[in-house]
């Protein structure tokens, strides 16, 4: 056995132990005689394990927690506004939000309004979708520029139109 497995295991064994320390049965209160020790009771306070953050489930909770100064709302794309006919679709996102933000101007829902979230089925989708865009807009520059990171099955695109330190604020709390 290696070191890491056995001494979790010391620990844990040494922690039950510590709680199995029966009570006195003796439930005399007089005051001990001179010479005596008086009786210990020993408690064991298990240690504090810390509580990991919460990671969002819903493109609405990544949107709340992704959200800048400079976004103005979110809105969540539904199968009657999904600009992109992918959502709930075979191959397509699971869920999706966009957030506005007030340095990027859009006529349409889109990530050019600012921000969207992207909830796919798996990791591997997820990366699989930022990298075919990102091929697109590489490829054709016309068609503008988007910071993307992946968190899980979730896919952040920030449009280029905001400032890069906007979008560093919408990664760093993506992915923190």
């Amino acid at each position: 056995m290696n070191k890491a497995v056995i001494v979790p295991s010391l620990l844990s064994i040494a922690l039950v132990m510590s709680g199995c320390v029966a009570s006195p049965a003796n439930t005399d209160t007089t005051t001990p005689q001179p010479g005596t020790a008086s009786p210990v009771q020993a408690t064991a306070t298990p240690a504090a394990t810390p509580t990991p953050a919460a990671v969002p489930e819903t493109a609405e909770d990544w949107a709340e927690q992704v959200k800048q100064a400079t976004s103005t709302k979110i809105v969540l794309i539904t199968e009657d506004n999904d600009p992109n006919d992918l959502i709930g679709r075979p191959n397509g996102y699971t869920d999706a939000a966009v957030i506005y933000d007030k340095d990027a101007s859009c006529s349409s829902l889109g990530t050019d309004c600012g921000a969207t979230i992207e909830i796919w089925p798996s990791q591997a989708d997820a990366q699989k979708r930022s990298n075919y865009i990102q091929g697109i807009l590489k490829d054709t520059p016309a068609f503008g520029t988007e910071y993307h990171a992946v968190n899980g099955n979730a896919l952040l695109r920030v449009t280029g139109k905001v400032k890069p330190s906007v979008a560093k604020g919408y990664q760093e709390a993506f992915e923190g």
